[in-house]
């Protein structure tokens, strides 16, 4: 089979294919948060007459507080985040987040 006619593998970056161990737990505590927010819509906030906006802001509320939880609990050792930070640095991810 001529190599023009093989499918082309897609390259990935380094930093999305192997992940620590500090990225995954952070992957899944942002996970379980995102669940939360989505069971609390669901459940608790979601109303005949409620704007969407004031959905949204609750939402944004609730994941920022519980992201400050968890900087405040025992999850959390001192210097994970910087550990992290400096660690995304140094692969210089294309990814840009802002918040």
């Amino acid at each position: 089979m001529p190599a023009s006619t093989l499918p082309r593998r897609r390259r990935y970056p380094p930093h999305a294919v192997i992940k620590t161990r500090d990225e995954i737990e952070l992957l899944k505590q942002a996970s379980s948060i995102g669940d939360a927010a989505m069971w609390r819509i669901k459940h608790e906030w979601l109303k005949p007459g409620v704007r969407e906006r004031e959905i949204e802001a609750k939402v944004h509320e609730f994941m920022l507080n519980e992201v400050a939880r968890l900087f405040t609990t025992s999850l959390w050792r001192p210097g994970a985040i910087l550990a992290l930070i400096a660690a995304g640095q140094q692969r210089r991810s294309s990814v840009k987040v802002t918040w």
